[in-house]
C-alpha cells in the first residue's frame, strides 16, 4: 500500500510573506492556483506572438484596484495611512489586493462575500469606503441602481488588462490572435467599445 500523500495549501497573504520573506523569488515564475504554488509554463514563440499583439492592442486598457467612497463623502485618501483605525473599509473575504494593502496593519475592515454585498453596504451607508476592482465594482453599482452613488478616492494599484489564447491551440492561436486583434481594431474605431464601457460601467 502506498503512503498518503498530504498536500499543503496557501493562502494568498501566506504566498506573499514567503516572496516579501525570500523564500519565493518574484522572478521564480510562480503563481498560486487553489491554494497550490505553481510553476508557470515557459512562453513559447505563439504564446508570445500573441502576448505582442494583444500588448499593443490593449496597451492603454488598465485595470485598477481602487478604493470607492459615496460621491458625497469627504473622505479624502492620499495612502492607506489616511485609513488606518478609521473609516469602515470594505472587502471581499478571501480575495487579495496584493501584499501592500493585505499586509497593512490597523485597518478597520468589514468583509463581504462578494461585490454586490459590497455595492449594497456602501449604498445603505454601512461602510465608509469599499476597495474593489473598479469595472466589476462598477458594473454591479450600474445594475443595481447606484452608477453615480460613488467615486474613486484612491487608486491602489493599476495593471495591463490582457486576454490570453490557449498554447494547446497550437498554430491555430496565432490566427485566432490576429483575428481577435483585427476584430478588436475594427469595434474600437467604430465606437462600439466605447459603447459597450458606457453601457455596462457608466
Amino acid at each position: 500500500m502506498l503512503p498518503q500523500i498530504r498536500r499543503k495549501t496557501f493562502t494568498a497573504n501566506e504566498y506573499h510573506r514567503m516572496v516579501e520573506a525570500g523564500i519565493l523569488g518574484e522572478d521564480d515564475h510562480l503563481e498560486l492556483i487553489r491554494g497550490e504554488i505553481i510553476h508557470k509554463a515557459a512562453i513559447g514563440s505563439c504564446h508570445a506572438a500573441c502576448v505582442d499583439k494583444l500588448t499593443q492592442l490593449f496597451l492603454t486598457n488598465l485595470t485598477g484596484t481602487v478604493i470607492f467612497a459615496p460621491k458625497e463623502s469627504s473622505i479624502r485618501i492620499s495612502g492607506l495611512d489616511d485609513l488606518k483605525n478609521k473609516p469602515l473599509v470594505s472587502v471581499n473575504r478571501g480575495y487579495s489586493y496584493g501584499p501592500k494593502f493585505d499586509n497593512y496593519q490597523g485597518l478597520n475592515k468589514d468583509y463581504s462575500r462578494d461585490e454586490i454585498m459590497q455595492v449594497k453596504k456602501l449604498a445603505e451607508q454601512h461602510t465608509d469606503v469599499a476597495v474593489a476592482s473598479e469595472e466589476p465594482f462598477k458594473f454591479f453599482s450600474k445594475r443595481l441602481g447606484f452608477a453615480d452613488k460613488f467615486k474613486v478616492v484612491y487608486v491602489l494599484s493599476e495593471e495591463p488588462s490582457y486576454v490570453a489564447f490557449s498554447k494547446a491551440k497550437g498554430e491555430k492561436c496565432k490566427i485566432l490572435a490576429e483575428k481577435f486583434g483585427r476584430t478588436l481594431s475594427r469595434l474600437k474605431k467604430e465606437g462600439v467599445i466605447q459603447k459597450i464601457e458606457d453601457k455596462y460601467f457608466k
